[in-house]
């Protein structure tokens, strides 16, 4: 895995002059102190869908702490750094329960079609996956690595809903 040592450095940085908290609210955090500080989720956070919609499969597993690397506002585009964070799933952002009838135009998501939580979801994480592993890809055939150990993170619908049964 090829780390940005500058962003590396940075978020460490970031983490050790705050005391290793973000003036953010998350779905996930379990508790805020006094002064309103919040300490970064790790782990597992499972995914959500729009209030009212009957998932048709299980949730997925985002492992937040594997992603640390990156910079927040790359999943939460809408964060000013000083509110608290709202799901993604919250109204006004990816809230809708249907895809849009015209969702997908050109084989990319439309503005409109973006706003179907399901499209926002596989947008941002499976192409953010395919992204990488292309590039590992490259890699491979220059060093001639083994593929599959090469991999970084899943596209599949089983990859992420990991309950699927065939």
């Amino acid at each position: 895995m090829m780390f940005n040592k500058k962003m590396v450095i940075l978020c460490v940085a970031t983490f050790l002059i705050t005391g290793g908290t973000l003036m953010a609210a998350s779905p996930w955090v379990e508790g805020i102190d006094e002064e309103g500080e919040l300490t970064i989720p790790m782990g597992n956070l499972a995914t959500s869908v729009p209030e009212g919609v009957e998932p048709t499969l299980p949730d997925s597993l985002f492992p937040h702490n594997r992603h640390m690397t990156y910079s927040c506002d790359t999943c939460h585009h809408k964060w000013d750094y000083t509110e608290y964070l709202s799901s993604c799933t919250a109204s006004g952002c990816h809230d809708l329960a249907e895809a849009p009838e015209k969702s997908i135009k050109d084989g990319k998501y439309t503005e409109e079609g973006i706003r179907y939580f399901k499209h926002a979801y596989h947008q941002m994480c499976r192409g953010c996956h395919r992204e990488i592993n292309a590039e590992m890809r490259k890699s491979i055939n220059r060093i001639g690595a083994n593929s599959e150990t090469m991999r970084n993170g899943p596209v599949s619908c089983k990859g992420c809903h990991q309950e699927i049964e065939e």
